[in-house]
């Protein structure tokens, strides 16, 4: 009934749409329980808890200002057990099945597609075809003119928690009519937004790798080669998987957990380089997965089974939000970076779901240090704060990046030298600019964006969209 154009999508029945788009439905925010038969595919979104008991002193949402006070003391070590703490959270088991699977709490949330599904079905509840419905990644795109990387392939997908879902219902916030309406009431002096996203607000992206032959390279039967980040480079530069030069092998043979290294590619098949799917927090791809997959030119089978490399993870905790990025490591207790062992020390003594424990992560609740108010500051006398993902923007350079940064003084042009909040800080519509080749987002690498003056809102009249690219990136266009 409605197809996607270059990440916008176009109603072929208006009139339904603008009926859906009248009567917006909420999303149930509590789980239940499950039959737990294997023909069942239905599951209810469930909320973050509030508290945990195993981990003291951790809530959700948590304070604003007293967030506020960790960026402006530069407390680390709060923020980084605030982010294990979500990261346990989301990870933990939802107590719900899919088709006799069991669900982590974070897969019981919608994506795009499943509330586009609900605004053009008038539906207060999607219905699940598939476990997750797997989408382009706009920020790995193909960039036209430019002749993509040789890397291996990931797949990935964007979930709103409930919150999150219940806000853009009720704003209306997917359709290009609302927006453009909102866009109409900038006055090209003052940067002007969609509503505010409530204090529990949250957005994720995560990322899989697929285990066949046509995805990652076989060397025994079920034993698959996956590039291995061995950490960030001397000297910044564009910093895909293609050019880590590290492996390790991921043996679908057992659930058990084993290995403890990683090897160049030069090197043979080592067994201390060997992981089992225990190390990881996987699912297998059912019929539906593996056809929507192959539709996007991904080659899958049902069966398949699919690693999760990394997350990222967004909470309107705070006014710009709060940014933590997850990535697997050989060795979560001495990651590379961008993890630290500082951000190590903070973990759980033991995470709900173990194979959470085998990935580390990176963190950042300012653009920059020390931390800038939201408008009226500068990244003149400052210094970087470097928050990305290696399977996401670690490949980055200036094709992708395109609006200039800086901080201190010295130019960062790469994805190794990114920031989550200020590329975010960017989302808004349209959010794109024409170049000779094709239209661009306003991606950047790490710098302070005065969120009310920069002439991305005001001289360009960009209406934001409170930090969210998945919003600008799935707009119905209902005009």
């Amino acid at each position: 009934m409605y197809k996607s154009v270059s990440g916008v999508l176009v109603f072929s029945a208006l009139l339904l749409a603008l009926s859906a788009c009248n009567n917006p439905q909420s999303v149930p925010a509590a789980a239940t329980q499950t039959s737990g038969n294997a023909a069942d595919t239905t599951f209810v979104p469930a909320e973050l808890p509030a508290t945990l008991a195993h981990y003291a002193d951790w809530h959700f949402p948590e304070d604003s200002a007293r967030i506020s006070s960790w960026t402006r003391a530069q407390d680390f070590k709060a923020m980084y057990r605030h982010g294990w703490g979500l990261w346990d959270a989301l990870t933990a088991p939802s107590g719900q099945s899919y088709k006799g699977s069991p669900l982590l709490l974070f897969e019981t949330w919608h994506t795009p597609e499943d509330v586009r599904e609900m605004l053009f079905r008038q539906l207060p509840a999607p219905v699940h075809h598939a476990r997750h419905n797997f989408q382009a990644l706009h920020q790995l795109a193909p960039i036209p003119g430019v002749e993509p990387a040789a890397v291996q392939p990931v797949v990935g997908f964007v979930k709103w928690n409930p919150a999150t879902v219940n806000h853009i219902l009720q704003h209306k916030l997917l359709y290009a009519s609302v927006l453009d309406s909102l866009r109409r009431q900038l006055n090209g002096r003052e940067a002007g937004a969609v509503p505010a996203f409530p204090n529990n607000a949250v957005a994720l992206k995560p990322v899989y790798q697929v285990l066949n032959k046509a995805q990652a390279p076989e060397v025994a039967p079920g034993i698959f080669r996956v590039p291995a980040w061995p950490g960030s480079p001397y000297a910044p530069q564009a910093f895909g998987n293609n050019a880590w030069g590290y492996f390790i092998y991921v043996d679908t043979n057992s659930k058990k957990s084993g290995g403890k290294n990683i090897i160049t590619k030069k090197q043979a098949y080592a067994p201390e380089a060997t992981y089992g799917l225990g190390d990881f927090i996987w699912f297998q791809a059912d019929a539906q997965v593996a056809r929507d997959l192959s539709a996007a030119g991904d080659s899958v089978q049902a069966g398949d089974y699919l690693i999760l490399l990394g997350m990222h993870i967004a909470t309107k905790e705070t006014q710009r939000w709060t940014w933590q990025t997850m990535f697997w490591a050989h060795d979560p207790r001495d990651p590379a970076p961008p993890g630290k062992e500082a951000i190590a020390l903070e973990r759980p003594v033991k995470f709900q779901t173990p194979a959470a424990g085998h990935y580390t992560m990176a963190l950042g609740y300012s653009m920059v240090l020390p931390d800038q108010p939201y408008s009226g500051g500068s990244g003149a006398e400052a210094s970087p704060l470097y928050v990305f993902n290696p399977w996401l923007e670690a490949g980055f350079d200036k094709n992708n990046l395109r609006l200039s940064a800086s901080v201190g003084g010295k130019q960062q042009a790469y994805g190794v030298q990114s920031n989550c909040m200020s590329c975010h800080a960017y989302a808004s519509y349209p959010g794109t600019f024409t170049t000779k080749t094709g239209k661009q987002r306003f991606y950047t690498a790490d710098r302070y964006v005065d969120m009310r003056l920069d002439s991305v809102f005001t001289r360009l009249r960009n209406l934001q969209t409170d930090f969210l690219w998945s919003v600008q990136g799935n707009v119905i266009v209902d005009r």
